[in-house]
């Protein structure tokens, strides 16, 4: 997830875009992501901070993951 943000390809909706693929991607996998369970403000910094270190949005995701 990070690296896609860090590629950045469209103009409007990467985010949105990432969040999509990472729910089919954990649907395929027999899991189920609420985004709507994370606090936007925090997933935002912690996508940021993921350039760096990956364990704050590791931390947002597996809090999102209902299997």
């Amino acid at each position: 997830m990070a690296e896609l943000n860090i590629i950045h390809p469209f103009r409007e909706g990467n985010g949105r875009t990432i969040r999509e693929f990472i729910k089919i991607l954990a649907l395929k996998n027999g899991y189920q992501i609420k985004w709507n369970s994370i606090n936007q403000k925090t997933l935002f910094k912690a996508s940021v901070e993921s350039v760096l270190n990956l364990d704050p949005l590791i931390k947002c995701i597996k809090g999102a993951i209902k299997s």
